[in-house]
């Protein structure tokens, strides 16, 4: 069962230009294994785009945004060997997402996409 769909767009010079002012925007929003990922990206700031998207789309499909509370650093977009975005969370914020979507029981599919320009994710929440 669909629990919800989230999708967002981020422009690629936006993101950066946060990075680039350094205060302290990378370390609110992203996690130290998503800083050394994209850090390391020939054009690092599309892959930030990207995961700052995935974070939005996650909040949109979960339903509540930004008043869900949870730090965006604890929202970590991985990837599987084969390149296959996925989230990872601790158990603090996967514990505040089950509640308010209301399962234990619930996996979010993520797909990422950008270009220079543009960068954008969709998450879909289902049940297990």
């Amino acid at each position: 069962m669909i629990i919800g769909i989230g999708t967002d767009l981020v422009e690629v010079k936006r993101i950066e230009e946060k990075l680039q002012k350094n205060t302290g925007f990378m370390e609110m929003v992203f996690s130290a294994n998503e800083i050394k990922y994209c850090q390391a990206m020939r054009h690092s700031a599309q892959h930030f785009a990207a995961r700052f998207a995935a974070k939005e789309s996650l909040l949109k499909a979960i339903g509540k945004g930004l008043l869900l509370n949870i730090e965006l650093s604890k929202i970590e977009v991985a990837r599987h060997a084969n390149g296959k975005p996925f989230f990872n969370f601790d158990n603090h914020t996967n514990s505040i997402i089950a509640q308010e979507i209301g399962t234990l029981q619930w996996v979010a599919h993520l797909s990422l996409s950008h270009t220079h320009t543009m960068a954008s994710a969709f998450v879909l929440l289902s049940t297990i």
